[in-house]
């Protein structure tokens, strides 16, 4: 990777500041199972999907949460550890974590602000690197 895509990533601020981003924003995707499961009750949030979806349906993407939560959790290790494939795990998860913004938009609409902050970070840290 070249020096300057990483200029950003070398700055420990930076890295540590993303890593607790993506950590952070891992570990809130935990709400999603625990609501839409009905394990815990949350306030503002009652796991219900916006759209029409069979409870089937709405049970198994409590496992779609799972896997975005694991995502930024292992983008942020790959962030500290200063991995290359940091920024396509993270891209990866933003993209399941906004699917189930959109599905579950009344209790997970502030999902959009933590995944535009992430994709933010996403595109300064990369944004010099050559093709």
């Amino acid at each position: 990777m070249e020096k300057n895509a990483e200029a950003w990533l070398d700055k420990g601020w930076f890295r540590k500041a993303l890593a607790v981003l993506l950590m952070v924003h891992g570990v809130i995707h935990a709400v999603g199972p625990l609501a839409t499961w009905g394990l815990v009750d949350f306030e503002n949030i009652d796991g219900e999907p916006t759209v029409a979806l069979s409870d089937g349906a709405a049970d198994a993407l409590g496992g779609v949460w799972i896997v975005a939560l694991v995502l930024f959790v292992v983008a942020a290790i790959a962030v500290l550890l200063r991995r290359t494939w940091w920024a396509p795990v993270t891209l990866i998860g933003v993209a399941i974590s906004q699917v189930l913004v959109v599905l579950f938009w009344q209790g997970a609409w502030r999902g959009t602000v933590a995944n535009a902050l992430i994709l933010a970070a996403v595109w300064l840290a990369r944004k010099n690197e050559q093709p």
